[in-house]
């Protein structure tokens, strides 16, 4: 018997037949996971027999040899959590077991109730509790959900946010503090703007009713977009251990505000989608400081949105052009985390025989160099959650931090109607203002 055990609890969700599943296949692939159990619980009545065939369809895999081992460690389970009887017998089944890892791919609303039940658990080795955002709806639902999760786990708890399992967001801290090319400039005096920039092509699709709740404001800007900035922004920690990491992350988030700056817009169609009149903003864009010695007066964009034109992820880092006796664009370096992984710094060149200067990009892209097996990020997070690592997680005074953001934004854009933008459009016109579109995207 593996000693080890993933539990996760939705399996017939969406997040597992698009994430998750895919993720432990391709670790089990790439040699991760072998002492590995993996538990999948929900509420459809697929058996063992319905969960492989799910797993087959998403997973699509090559080595049928390889799939069979894989197959083997998927067992299903039937359980209603919000039936007392039913989820009291499940866990009855994990009593006495050794180390376990629960991933809770439910609604949110459930986090509450399932943890309490799993923290009375009477296992041999460690019991850690994955989560995925949104961490609350506000600041005091956030700072309450964490009460109750340590109680049940203390600070075995371990909120996810997978774009911190991405290579290029890992590789940020590693391009500044060990190139001593970037770390000197990579402050005020040089740097002149960073956006983040997160769109996508889809609109809300099933995800309505949730996301009628949430926005873009709650749904990017509170998790992905502001952990991105953290990345960027954070001073070197004493050590590199996970709460000092946390902690100079915290230290920033907890220095952003917001200015005045803020559009938020919202897709037509996106009422009949959800049903009913709304004022749920379906894109955002807004420019933020950082209060702090490096960072004074450096402004921060952050937009989000989705039904755009094209779908794609960066973070770009603008450097203040330089003094010279021929006019030059800025430098820039930019870190694309989707559709593909890369780092690309654009630098002025002249080409032999010219009097003028070109922009020159010198380029990197890590997911086209080790495909097709390339570690997905929920792969790499559940591997660090089963040893215990947290470094690449996020910690609770971020949350608080970036929920603060949050509601700060909140209270400046209070009264603002989202502007109506055409699906499939750049972005609102009013956020070109915002965010200088042209330069980036492609």
């Amino acid at each position: 018997m593996a000693k080890k055990t993933l539990v996760i609890f939705g399996i017939t969700g969406d997040l597992a037949s698009r994430k998750l599943l895919p993720a432990l296949w391709n670790g089990f692939l790439n040699g991760r996971f072998k002492d590995l159990s993996i538990w999948g619980v929900g509420r459809k009545p697929w058996g063992n027999a319905g969960l492989h065939k799910n797993a087959r369809e998403v997973c699509e895999p090559k080595d049928e040899k390889a799939w069979q081992a894989f197959e083997k460690k998927l067992e299903f389970f039937r359980v209603d959590v919000e039936d007392e009887k039913e989820f009291n017998g499940f866990c009855e089944k994990l009593d006495g077991r050794s180390d376990l890892l629960f991933m809770l791919a439910t609604l949110p609303s459930l986090y509450e109730k399932i943890s309490a039940r799993l923290g009375k658990l009477e296992n041999k080795g460690y019991r850690r509790l994955m989560i995925e955002k949104p961490f609350g709806h506000d600041l005091k639902s956030a700072r309450a959900l964490h009460a109750e999760l340590a109680k049940d786990f203390g600070e075995e708890v371990y909120p996810m946010d997978h774009y911190l399992g991405k290579s290029a967001v890992r590789n940020i801290v590693v391009l500044r503090f060990s190139n001593p090319l970037f770390e000197p400039v990579w402050n005020n005096q040089y740097i002149q703007s960073v956006q983040i920039i997160q769109t996508e092509q889809q609109g809300v699709g099933h995800r309505a009713a949730f996301y009628d709740e949430t926005g873009a404001l709650k749904d990017m800007v509170q998790s992905h977009l502001v952990q991105m900035l953290a990345r960027v922004a954070m001073e070197c920690p004493k050590k590199w251990v996970p709460a000092e990491v946390a902690k100079e992350k915290a230290i920033v988030l907890e220095a952003l505000r917001p200015s005045d700056d803020i559009v938020f817009g919202q897709y037509a169609g996106y009422e009949k989608e959800v049903g009913h009149a709304s004022n749920t903003e379906t894109f955002v864009a807004l420019k933020a400081f950082i209060d702090t010695p490096r960072w004074k007066g450096v402004p921060f964009y952050l937009l989000a949105g989705k039904n755009l034109e094209s779908r794609f992820a960066q973070i770009v880092i603008t450097f203040k052009p330089m003094h010279y006796n021929v006019p030059a664009l800025p430098s820039t370096l930019t870190i694309t985390l989707q559709p593909e992984e890369k780092f690309i710094l654009k630098v002025n060149l002249k080409r032999a025989g010219e009097s003028e200067l070109e922009p020159f990009k010198m380029e990197y892209c890590e997911s086209c160099e080790i495909r097709p097996r390339s570690p997905q990020a929920y792969e790499v997070l559940f591997e660090e959650a089963l040893e215990g690592k947290k470094t690449f997680f996020t910690w609770w005074p971020e949350i608080e931090a970036a929920w603060e953001f949050v509601e700060a934004v909140q209270k400046k854009a209070k009264g603002k109607k989202p502007l109506t933008y055409k699906p499939g459009s750049p972005i609102p016109k009013a956020a070109e203002k915002i965010v200088d579109w042209k330069e980036y995207g492609e």
